[in-house]
């Protein structure tokens, strides 16, 4: 057992009002209009990156439900992320995160497990490398979910 977390994109299809006549999955026609989740991006325990998006997205509810995230909470995450890497020392880093991301594992960010912190700041790097790859969807036909399960 542990945190389990997906960042989802969520992509809706219609063929009323598009070029696009039918849509086949296994040989199989869906719907005239559908949605498509398709898992972006995996934590595992990650804890204080879930914690920020259950304050964020979840409106400080943890209940394991789906939530859209938009786009603009996303690059907020990104920013705190990459900020967090151009720091050059851990003192710096624990400051930094205090502030921006608090952490509520045993000791939080400034904690004498130095194995925790590379782990949580693994995360960090993982999230800042996904998130600088996303492009925000124009046609409002795609958005973003959080979900999390323990």
């Amino acid at each position: 057992m542990g945190l389990d977390m997906y960042l989802y994109r969520e992509t809706y299809y219609s063929k009323y009002g598009s070029s696009q006549e039918e849509v086949t999955v296994g040989g199989k026609i869906l719907e005239p209009s559908f949605t498509i989740s398709k898992e972006d991006m995996y934590w595992r325990k990650a804890q204080p990156i879930h914690d920020w998006l259950v304050n964020y997205v979840q409106e400080g509810e943890d209940n394991c439900n789906k939530y859209d995230v938009s786009f603009s909470t996303l690059m907020q995450l990104k920013s705190i992320c990459m900020i967090t890497l151009l720091l050059r020392s851990k003192k710096e880093r624990v400051a930094y995160l205090d502030r921006r991301m608090p952490c509520h594992e045993e000791g939080g960010w400034g904690s004498k497990d130095t194995d925790n912190f590379d782990w949580q700041l693994d995360n960090i790097r993982d999230t800042y490398n996904y998130l600088a790859t996303i492009k925000q969807d124009t046609t409002g036909n795609s958005w973003f979910a959080y979900r999390s399960s323990w």
